[in-house]
């Protein structure tokens, strides 16, 4: 009881963070498509606790919609719905696993140093299909060879997507730092740890991390704090 108030009220105070909304495309009958361990960010629905941001809470039956990023929950007829007022969820705790929502959506919280913790966004966008043109300009298309989507590095294309469920599903590393949450990068990094400027200058120099990649950016995470 001890630890789960000293997480409750650690989280309470933590701003929604500032950057970029992410845009979802409107749910389509392709979403019904998808199995649940896509949709879900969590397993199954699970025994958790809802914090508001007027620091009220509920209890209950609780997952994350991967696509929309809204919290779900299961009803006392047994029906699954989700939250009316989603920007007023602040904290949602499931198992011991703790996701907070910011403009990005919900951020799994995993290591922490100090005033900054590393985390993790799983994100289904549903794409529309597009043709790659000269320039790697686009244009809409019924007979299409190659996917694109947009990340934050650019254009990536020529995707092997099963176009009959169209959609991209992707774990994305942030940090949280301050009660602002902002993407892990090497310069988000510097900024989160300025006296170890020179550490990680140099480990970056003799090692490769790549900033998409999860566990190469908690590995480094942990190393950088060891």
């Amino acid at each position: 009881m001890r630890l789960f108030l000293l997480i409750t009220l650690m989280f309470i105070g933590l701003s929604n963070g500032y950057g970029q909304t992410v845009s979802y495309a409107s749910p389509t009958d392709e979403s019904s498509k998808m199995l649940d361990s896509v949709k879900y960010v969590l397993p199954e629905f699970t025994s958790g606790t809802v914090i508001f941001n007027d620091k009220g809470y509920s209890n209950g039956a609780v997952n994350i919609h991967a696509l929309t990023q809204k919290v779900h929950f299961i009803d006392e007829n047994g029906d699954i719905r989700e939250i009316d007022d989603n920007g007023n969820v602040k904290i949602v705790i499931a198992k011991k696993r703790n996701f907070l929502n910011c403009s990005y959506g919900f951020i799994e919280m995993y290591e922490s140093a100090g005033e900054v913790t590393v985390g993790e966004l799983r994100q289904v966008n549903i794409i529309s299909e597009v043709k790659t043109g000269a320039y790697g300009s686009k244009s809409e298309s019924t007979a299409i060879q190659s996917v694109g989507f947009v990340t934050d590095n650019g254009m990536k294309t020529d995707l092997n997507v099963n176009t009959r469920v169209p959609y991209i599903y992707r774990k994305v590393p942030y940090l949280i730092r301050k009660g602002s949450v902002i993407p892990a990068n090497r310069k988000t990094f510097t900024k989160s740890f300025p006296h170890k400027k020179d550490f990680i200058e140099q480990y970056l120099k003799e090692n490769k991390v790549d900033f998409e990649n999860v566990e190469q950016v908690r590995e480094f995470f942990r190393i950088l704090n060891k």
